[in-house]
């Protein structure tokens, strides 16, 4: 910038400008721009570093500082970096000290066999109990992420300890009422590595019980155990996931109240074992009809007709399936993926046209199929 240089003389630049409009414009452009602009450079600049330096005291204490602590160390009022962070990384200082205290804590609980109180007192929390409720309110439901985390260590390190604790959350679940069906919201104790049924309940839905790649990490765990009477399990949840909700509450004795078994192309992949298993053409047809209807539902006749949607996703144009989503794909292909392993030889040749819906799956107690309403689909070819 010019006017910044040694040998820029403002003062004389400006007294040969005789118009007021080019003044104007000269002291905006040349003088008041570069300003500002500096100004804004540094500004920014400083902000990054005082980020920096927060992030950083915040993991060498091990997300236990205090904003108030780490404004004295950087001699900061605590209000300016809480809007610091705010602008620059569109989070509260408690925020990012609570992830790094997480981070912390779910490392500890996969590699260590602390007690949670000597995890608790080492990330300072008052009390185990309030450990345990952020844990559990930060992480949700932890019990299979944290099961394939430990299948890991088991495969690699043949540590028994990592193996003790799939099979110690394994028996609490066969010993629910329902087993495998039942829940599927459990207490999760850390300290003991127990889960603890609590009712049927599932808040956001059964169906984000087997999303994920939940259904995936049961069944390495079975494979690896060696544990039928788990497999026997995954099994009837399958088969029990499909069933009308009559049917349902009658082999559930009741029990599973209201809750909802939606989205069933989400639990394809748990059907698709059952039917394997069971040896079950009528669920493995069943299965393979939500996969497919799922792609031709809700108004949706176009197929993978695209659209070119204007300003969208930083481009000028984007070219887009309507009614898909990227959570919808993922999905959907994962359990396509696991199903064609399980009941490959049952999925239809053609899907021309659409899938027609014929009557309603119905069992009964010994899971064959009955002699009353069926579940069969139709693929008619638009040719």
């Amino acid at each position: 910038m010019r006017f910044l240089r040694a040998d820029y003389n403002i003062i004389n630049q400006a007294s040969q400008i005789y118009n007021k409009k080019k003044l104007a414009a000269y002291v905006m452009t040349d003088i008041m721009l570069p300003i500002m602009h500096t100004l804004a450079a540094r500004t920014q600049s400083e902000a990054s570093e005082i980020v920096k330096q927060v992030m950083q005291l915040i993991k060498e204490e091990k997300g236990t500082i205090t904003l108030n602590e780490c404004a004295d160390r950087l001699n900061y009022h605590p209000n300016y970096i809480w809007k610091v962070l705010k602008t620059e990384k569109k989070v509260t200082f408690t925020e990012l000290a609570n992830e790094e205290r997480l981070d912390l804590a779910k490392y500890t609980l996969l590699t260590s066999d602390d007690s949670i109180a000597a995890i608790s007192d080492r990330l300072k929390y008052n009390n185990v109990q309030n450990f345990i409720r952020f844990f559990k309110a930060q992480v949700g439901s932890t019990w299979s992420s944290l099961c394939a985390n430990w299948l890991t260590r088991w495969e690699r390190f043949h540590d028994p300890v990592y193996r003790d604790k799939i099979t110690a959350g394994m028996a609490d679940i066969k010993a629910a009422l329902l087993k495998l069906i039942s829940g599927p919201d459990f207490e999760f104790d850390p300290e003991h590595v127990r889960l603890r049924y609590i009712g049927e309940q599932a808040a956001g839905g059964t169906h984000l019980q087997v999303c994920m790649g939940s259904p995936q990490v049961w069944m390495e765990m079975a494979e690896l155990l060696g544990d039928e009477e788990w497999k026997q399990m995954m099994a009837d949840y399958g088969r029990f996931y499909y069933l009308p909700k009559t049917q349902q509450q009658i082999e559930s004795r009741g029990l599973i109240g209201d809750r909802e078994f939606t989205l069933p192309f989400m639990a394809a992949a748990m059907g698709a074992y059952g039917a394997a298993w069971n040896k079950d053409q009528i669920q493995a047809e069943i299965t393979w009809q939500h996969l497919l209807g799922a792609l031709i539902h809700d108004g949706n006749h176009d197929g993978f007709g695209s659209i070119i949607v204007p300003e969208q996703g930083n481009c000028r144009e984007l070219l887009e399936i309507p009614w898909i989503s990227t959570n919808f794909t993922a999905q959907w292909c994962l359990n396509v993926i696991v199903a064609l392993e399980f009941i490959r030889e049952q999925l239809p040749d053609t899907v021309d046209a659409r899938i027609k819906w014929r009557h309603l799956s119905r069992r009964d107690f010994s899971g064959k199929p009955d002699d009353l309403l069926f579940f069969k689909y139709i693929t008619q070819s638009i040719n």
